[in-house]
């Protein structure tokens, strides 16, 4: 992957939005919005900006679409305007904590108000539907997160609110979620959002600017995505291997001047389908050229010599043109996506991309010495264990559909999943793994409405983000802070 436009400058930033299948079965509106931009600083250098926001849905954010394309509309906008009239070429450490300020503090406060004027001149100019009928304005109707990510030859930066990831690709660094929302005492399905009164101040926790000058100009490549892509995936390692793949699948800047996205709507329809059901915003680019990982080029070559008769999954939406029979034999691409989804993640490069085979009892010493650590720390905080669990409704069902995904979590040390899956009825058990009882009980629980769904409570959240997400709702606490920091999958 090479940038447009020369060895090291960004390639023009791409950004797709697709409904999810969930809100496709139900008739509901995409409530996801993406944008980027391209334009030039004060003294000519070039400047991108990426946009994503995520509308809360459900009945009390029921505008919630209107809200997230307004945020990216406005983020562009306002951010364009600021760069349009500032040098940019030094990039000196004076300048980049100056963009620090800018986007911690300055351009937040600013796109919040106008955010809040434009919901306002939009519910003043609409005609309410009839159960909305004489609903007194609330910013609330709108909730929406925001992610905002600016790049120029000399820096970086991103900014923003709310459950948004931004995946970091290198050439001789491994691969890492960079930006994520953690814990600030909110759990479950909550996220910081536009419609809080405090909003202008939730920016600064996910405010950085990283320099490209020097030793630090490098290949690198940056997915932005909402949560509906983190959530497709049963762990870190699965959502760093689905970055990549989309920023290859995507090819920035070539597919852009080729006005040609079919490929990548289809792996993010894909994403949708086989993952979480919510709706899916990418937006991605290039700085230099990034090479492809080698662990993806060894997958990529063992399906290309694998037999080519189709494998025992389903294939991806074929975006031949009408009239042209797609092909027989799925694109490699397309098999590394197959892989990535429903294996549960981690691309193997074996040929066929078989899974790998569970391990039993007994287990190592050092994976009984992980689950034991994984079982002290929840059940000597146990009101962390009902959020935790939550946070892993899409594991709970990849654990129970692919006997396979046991072995794999186990060899990523994926210890709470490991539980999961150890705990699950006809499984193999916990064995000599102390476990307390309260987490004995929400295991059970978890595993007794995941196999019979009226044994639940009354809207019990099914994994599908299907109802409403009050940003004043808790949220799972995410390990891990900073560049290379990791979170229990959400």
């Amino acid at each position: 992957m090479r940038a447009a436009a020369g060895p090291w400058s960004w390639s023009a930033p791409l950004h797709r939005s697709r409904c999810g299948a969930s809100h496709q079965r139900r008739s509901v509106p995409c409530q996801d919005a993406s944008l980027s931009a391209s334009l030039r600083s004060a003294d000519g250098l070039p400047v991108g900006l990426m946009a994503v926001a995520d509308g809360h849905g459900g009945s009390r954010y029921w505008l919630s679409d209107v809200g997230s394309r307004l945020a990216c509309e406005l983020a562009i906008q306002l951010a364009s305007q600021d760069l349009a009239r500032q040098p940019l070429e030094e990039g000196r450490a004076d300048q980049l904590q100056a963009v620090q300020r800018w986007l911690a503090a300055e351009l937040p406060g600013r796109i919040v108000a106008a955010w809040q004027e434009a919901i306002q001149a939009d519910w003043q100019g609409r005609e309410l539907p009839p159960q909305h009928q004489g609903e007194p304005f609330s910013p609330q109707a709108y909730g929406s997160t925001l992610a905002l990510v600016v790049l120029t030859p000399n820096w970086w930066g991103h900014t923003g609110l709310g459950d948004w990831d931004l995946v970091l690709l290198c050439n001789d660094q491994p691969d890492r979620i960079i930006s994520q929302e953690l814990d600030d005492g909110l759990q479950g399905e909550a996220t910081e959002s536009l419609c809080l009164a405090r909003a202008s101040s939730c920016f600064a926790a996910r405010t950085a600017v990283y320099s490209l000058t020097g030793e630090q100009r490098q290949a690198c490549g940056l997915v932005l995505t909402t949560d509906g892509v983190r959530k497709s995936c049963a762990a870190d390692g699965d959502h760093l291997a689905l970055s990549r793949y989309l920023l290859e699948e995507a090819q920035p800047g070539q597919a852009r001047a080729a006005g040609s996205t079919e490929r990548l709507d289809a792996s993010l329809d894909r994403i949708s389908r086989d993952g979480s059901g919510d709706d899916v915003s990418v937006a991605l680019a290039c700085f230099g050229e990034l090479r492809p990982a080698p662990a993806v080029t060894a997958a990529v070559a063992a399906a290309e010599r694998s037999d080519p008769s189709p494998l025992p999954v389903p294939a991806l939406t074929s975006s031949s043109p009408p009239g042209n029979p797609p092909s027989t034999r799925p694109p490699a691409g397309r098999l590394l996506l197959a892989g990535i989804l429903l294996a549960g993640g981690g691309i193997t490069a074996l040929a066929g991309f078989r899974l790998l085979q569970p391990r039993l009892w007994p287990l190592s010493t050092a994976q009984q010495q992980g689950l034991h650590q994984e079982s002290e720390r929840l059940c000597r905080q146990p009101e962390l264990i009902e959020a935790s669990l939550k946070a892993r409704k899409t594991q709970f069902r990849r654990l129970r559909s692919n006997p396979a995904e046991l072995g794999r979590v186990l060899t990523q040390k994926d210890w709470l999943g490991a539980l999961i899956g150890l705990s699950q009825p006809g499984g193999p058990g916990l064995g000599p793994v102390r476990v307390c009882s309260e987490l004995t009980q929400a295991l059970r629980q978890h595993w007794r409405t995941l196999l019979n769904p009226a044994a639940g409570t009354a809207g019990h959240d099914d994994g599908l983000r299907t109802g409403q997400r009050h940003p004043s709702r808790p949220r799972p606490a995410a390990p891990g802070n900073g560049p290379g920091g990791g979170s229990a999958d959400r």
